[in-house]
Order: C-alpha cells, then structure tokens, then sequence
C-alpha cells in the first residue's frame, strides 16, 4: 500500500485547491460597440439646423411604418456646417446593434430629407470570460461591428458620402 507523506498530503490539497480556483468559464457574446454614421449638413446656419428630426422605419416598408422618432442631440456647429455624429445611435434611443430598420434624417426648416438604408454591419463576437483565478474577470466587451455599408437618398439638393459620412449641402 502507497502512503503519502504528510507534507506531500498538503502539497496535493494546494495543487487541488489552486487547480480548482484556476477554472474559468469562457463563452461567446456579441459585441455591443460598432461604427456609427455621421451626416454634415454643409451652409445651415445655427438657426437652420437647430431642429433636425431621426426617424425610424421598418425596413423595405418605402418609408410608411415608423417605429421611433427623436430629436438630433449628438451634434456640433463648426463655420457653416453641422456636424451631427451617431445618426443611428442617438441618444441610445434607438436599439442599439439592430440593422432591422431604415433612417430618414428630417430638417423642417427646408424640408430636406436624407433618407439611409440596406445598412449593413459586421455581427462581431468576442470570448468572454468568468471566474478563475487568473484572468477570469474579462467580462467588459470591447469589440466593435464594422460598418460595411448602406444607401442613401436626398428629397432636394447634392449629397455624398464617404466611408461612413454623409454630406448635404444646402
């Protein structure tokens, strides 16, 4: 019969231990953060831009089932340009990662409408992990989804777009 001598009994019971603390949990989530599209409107003055409307819409409806609306709120004025960042995440009130819908951007001063859609985005995932004893607390995802692309439209006036930016001119 093998016996164990005490200190090895401690040695194994440690090792035992530090092999249980050590486990960890790693699964896959999506990722939350992605690239944004901004829209400049380019020769407004302060005034003519001070209310800008984000609609949305279900997508492939042609623009008749709205689901949201709000106020433009992430935006700075800068010579004779507004520069409104997050058109498809302001203020966090429209769902967040959903491409599911199309955008119409509303100026009631000139009536002008720049209506995107077919967004397309990366549905990224990251390995996050829980417990252990090293390493295990990697719970914060830190990932983002590309912006692969979209189409746009204006009712009036010149538009372009570059990357993830959309220009109006007045």
């Amino acid at each position: 019969m093998f016996k164990l001598h005490p200190l090895s009994k401690v040695s194994f019971l440690c090792l035992s231990l530090f092999s249980l603390l050590s486990c960890k949990k790693c699964e896959q989530a999506e990722c939350t953060g992605y690239e944004t599209i901004t829209l400049d409107l380019i020769h407004y003055t302060k005034a003519e831009t001070d209310t800008i409307l984000i609609r949305k819409f279900t997508q492939h409806s042609n623009y008749t089932n709205q689901l949201d609306s709000i106020m433009a709120q992430d935006s700075y004025y800068s010579g004779d340009t507004l520069y409104l960042h997050f058109v498809d995440r302001q203020a966090h009130s429209l769902q967040e990662l959903q491409t599911e819908y199309d955008l119409e951007i509303y100026n009631p001063t000139d009536q002008k409408a720049v209506r995107i859609f077919d967004i397309d985005r990366e549905h990224a995932t990251q390995e996050v992990c829980h417990g252990g004893l090293f390493g295990g607390g990697n719970n914060a995802l830190t990932c983002n989804n590309r912006l692969f692309g979209f189409n746009y439209s204006v009712n009036a006036g010149t538009i372009n777009a570059s990357v993830n930016t959309i220009f109006v001119t007045k």
